[in-house]
């Protein structure tokens, strides 16, 4: 919870409350608060004595109280109650991370969500998060090697397997070195992308899922989809 952009449990809406559940293994012990700067870490297992120092100041660091967390349970259930798409969303979300590795039952206050959750079916389709990982890393790897993103655009738009591996090679051979021996049998992972705009808001998304913790707790999609009027 601490790196890169500090997030305040406390501030958090009752639909980022329920992603930081789901994706913090026991969250109400594990996630530890500092009572003089509010920094915030997570200690999988906990901490034997129960507390813990401040990492960024002199103070203490323990878990939120039981009665917050329970609070936050009800607001959780009750936005639930108020929004019956949210649950199939959290479910498309968490299938799209980990395929159907089945959720671990959720205790007290939060249990009311393992029954939720098995009475529910997914909602929209599921992020291809995998994929648009994997795009933003190679798309990293050859801007590092001084190929421009009108090349990068040319491997992906290629649809058949060999169609990349022929553009690759006609690629500079001080790039090529640069790529490594290897790369060139790793094209045939390549994510096909259709457009430059898809390939921006693919990118745009994964490097802020990389750089702004909240953006995964809001949920937020590749493509935003306009209602219709």
């Amino acid at each position: 919870m601490n790196g890169r952009q500090p997030i305040d449990v406390r501030a958090l809406s009752a639909p980022e409350l329920l992603r930081l559940v789901l994706d913090t293994p026991d969250v109400g012990k594990n996630l530890f608060r500092c009572d003089q700067c509010g920094f915030e870490v997570v200690m999988l297992g906990g901490s034997d004595e129960g507390s813990c120092r401040c990492l960024e100041c002199d103070g203490t660091c323990a878990p939120l109280e039981l009665q917050w967390w329970a609070r936050a349970a009800a607001r959780m259930r009750s936005v639930c109650r108020r929004d019956k798409t949210l649950i199939p969303r959290l479910l498309a979300e968490w299938r799209a991370r980990h395929g159907d590795v089945p959720l671990p039952p959720l205790p007290d206050p939060f249990s009311w969500l393992n029954v939720a959750w098995k009475q529910t079916r997914a909602r929209g389709r599921p992020i291809d998060a995998v994929s648009h990982y994997t795009l933003a890393h190679m798309v990293d790897r050859l801007q590092a090697a001084g190929i421009s993103l009108g090349q990068i655009l040319r491997l992906l738009r290629t649809p058949d397997l060999a169609g990349p591996k022929i553009v690759y090679d006609q690629l500079p051979d001080r790039t090529r070195r640069f790529l490594g021996k290897d790369f060139r049998d790793q094209l045939g992972g390549l994510p096909f992308v259709s457009s430059r705009a898809e390939m921006s808001r693919r990118l745009r998304w994964a490097r802020t899922q990389w750089t702004d913790p909240l953006a995964r707790l809001r949920g937020e999609r590749v493509r935003i989809r306009r209602k219709k009027t």
